[in-house]
């Protein structure tokens, strides 16, 4: 995870080259957005990953935007897109076992997610069908 003191820095030095020369290098603005896919703050991850799609319009499906595209997808809880982007390099490089690992990572999520969706929706309907029998007790 990135600090947020780096994150500034590299922020500070995108912001320096666009003022400068219009436009930052894509190697500085893939730095800053690398940062800020791994910070804390949902802002900036967002900022990150559309700072990455960007630099994936321009060049093309590189493996790095690719992948942390999807990092980034997966921090802000956005399953199915993260796992699109994961498709597609996994589909460019088909032993890439970083992409694997981190599809395994959202699959095992979206699973516990699910299960506890479910709980919480059973322990609704417990609570409910209790509460109805509580009320029943009382009117007789």
């Amino acid at each position: 995870m990135a600090s947020f003191q780096q994150l500034q820095r590299q922020r500070a030095t995108l912001l320096a080259e666009t003022k400068s020369k219009g436009k930052a290098t894509s190697s500085t603005r893939f730095q800053y957005a690398m940062l800020a896919v791994s910070s804390v703050r949902t802002h900036d991850v967002r900022d990150g990953v559309n700072v990455l799609q960007t630099l994936l319009e321009e060049e093309g499906p590189k493996r790095d935007y690719l992948y942390f595209i999807a990092q980034g997808h997966y921090a802000l809880g956005e399953y199915p897109n993260a796992k699109l982007y994961l498709q597609q390099l996994i589909a460019q490089e088909p032993g890439n076992g970083q992409a694997k690992a981190l599809m395994a990572d959202i699959t095992a999520k979206e699973q516990k997610d699910t299960f506890s969706g479910a709980a919480l929706v059973a322990a609704g309907v417990l609570g409910a069908v209790a509460s109805m029998m509580a009320a029943r007790r009382l009117l007789r």
